[in-house]
């Protein structure tokens, strides 16, 4: 039976699929507004008829964010020395206290990462960490949390507790991520009280139901930092191709620069960017078939890996001012070294601050 997604006005409830038959279905407890069924295209059809439902629409799948993976031997990366991540660590400013989530492909347990928990939550009967298929989690993961084993690479945030919602088939390939998978993550997220999510994956083709979840989410408190996309044409630099979700208002669209703070050719550019930061030849935890417990590194290229990274610092942030989502964002904008187009950067290159940023209101 084909699986669709559901947006319900906020008017209704799951009880209006009862007036239909349709009896096999999800609910969110957290996104009380969407359901994931399982139905014919009849049933379907009916039920866009119905005012108290915004949108029905068949599943769908993005692609993750990575273009380019080979070997190295750096232990910091280009991103961790420009955002001068190490004046925060001397402060003793690591990420404690705060809870992280890479909604992606599964995390292999590493012997440089530190994985407080996490869910499948496209297939609950195979474990977040078992029969990966993608390296491209465990990679992704490193960004944010990597130890610094043995003089290793070190994370830019790495006392933060780090969890892994996997969203994958399984199937390996282009790594898709379903849909309804990343709605059922998100509200994993929001049920188990993550401070942010890093989604390394896009689409040009949007989801209604998608889009309702990640609001909910955002309006949570929940700051979700996504891939700006690694499609942008060569020699095309006024072509607007920033995909979803990172095109949402409500998400933090992060664009990948060399490391000479120059937009690498193939990042996406338009609206939906926020900031940008080195995702060009990174140095990451990757993935080992051959052992349970991995202790392979490789290099990547791709906006995959400047969204953990922005997200790492946006949670440096968080525990040195105690701010809230809005303001920490606010905040980073304010000391980003501007790069030039927001167009191609965003708010530009978050950095240690060094600008005082006061919410000052004008009385009328």
């Amino acid at each position: 039976m084909p699986k669709y997604l559901i947006v319900l006005d906020e008017k209704a409830n799951e009880n209006i699929l009862n007036d239909y038959d349709i009896i096999s279905y999800e609910s969110l407890p957290y996104l009380k507004t969407i359901l994931i069924a399982y139905m014919d295209d009849e049933e379907a059809n009916s039920l866009r008829e119905n005012p108290l439902i915004k949108s029905v629409e068949h599943d769908g799948e993005d692609e993750v964010d990575a273009i380019d993976t080979r070997h190295d031997s750096a232990t910091l990366t280009d991103a961790f020395n420009h955002m001068n991540i190490d004046k925060f660590h001397e402060e003793g400013i690591t990420g404690a206290g705060f809870k992280v989530a890479v909604m992606d492909t599964g995390i292999q347990p590493h012997i440089n990462l530190k994985v407080a928990g996490g869910v499948n939550a496209y297939n609950s009967a195979v474990p977040w960490n078992a029969d990966l298929v993608s390296s491209h989690g465990t990679q992704v993961a490193g960004v944010i949390n990597a130890q610094g084993v043995n003089n290793d690479l070190l994370g830019i945030a790495p006392d933060a507790d780090l969890y892994c919602i996997r969203i994958d088939d399984g199937t390996g390939g282009l790594n898709r991520t379903t849909w309804s998978s990343q709605i059922a993550g998100i509200n994993w997220a929001v049920a188990n009280g993550m401070d942010a999510v890093n989604c390394s994956f896009s689409s040009l083709t949007d989801s209604p139901a998608r889009k309702e979840a990640f609001r909910l989410a955002s309006q949570s408190g929940i700051a979700i930092f996504c891939s700006g996309g690694n499609t942008q044409p060569s020699g095309d630099i006024t072509s607007f191709t920033v995909p979803y979700p990172a095109k949402y208002p409500f998400t933090i669209g992060n664009a990948n620069i060399k490391s000479n703070k120059v937009r690498n050719w193939n990042s996406c550019i338009g609206r939906g960017l926020n900031f940008a930061t080195v995702g060009t030849s990174v140095r990451l935890t990757t993935r080992d078939t051959s052992i349970t417990t991995s202790e392979r590194y490789s290099t990547g290229t791709g906006t995959s890996y400047a969204a953990p990274a922005n997200m790492g610092i946006y949670i440096l942030y968080r525990q040195k001012y105690g701010e809230g989502k809005e303001k920490t964002l606010q905040r980073m904008a304010v000391n980003a070294e501007d790069l030039g187009s927001p167009y191609w950067y965003g708010a530009g290159l978050p950095k240690y601050p060094t600008k005082n940023y006061l919410n000052v209101q004008v009385r009328g």
